[in-house]
């Protein structure tokens, strides 16, 4: 299996003890940031486990800065959470949602 599959890991334990944390800080709404279980983040999305397990700023500090609307990191946590998303959500939104979890190419 791919080293980014999820099938391939056990899942985090979020109440681990000693678990870490990270913040995730809209563009839109830097005021008012995401506070994240960190193994969760680099469990689910190869952009997460990138900024917060390699040699970047973003794993020295525990926080990193998305290109994304306050609304789409509060769907995305929602998410990370309770691995659904109501009914309401359109493609518009998943599409969001996916390009959030991706890296850039």
């Amino acid at each position: 299996m791919p080293p980014g599959d999820t099938a391939a890991r056990k899942p985090p334990r979020i109440s681990a003890h000693g678990a870490k944390f990270a913040t995730i800080v809209s563009i839109e709404a830097a005021q008012n940031p995401f506070i994240v279980h960190e193994e969760l983040l680099k469990y689910h999305s190869p952009f997460f486990r990138a900024a917060f397990g390699g040699n970047f700023e973003e794993s020295e500090i525990q926080k990193a800065q998305v290109e994304a609307l306050a609304e789409t990191v509060d769907l995305f946590v929602h998410w990370l959470y309770h691995q659904r998303l109501s009914d309401k959500q359109d493609n518009a939104d998943l599409f969001k949602l996916w390009h959030l979890s991706e890296p850039d190419e």
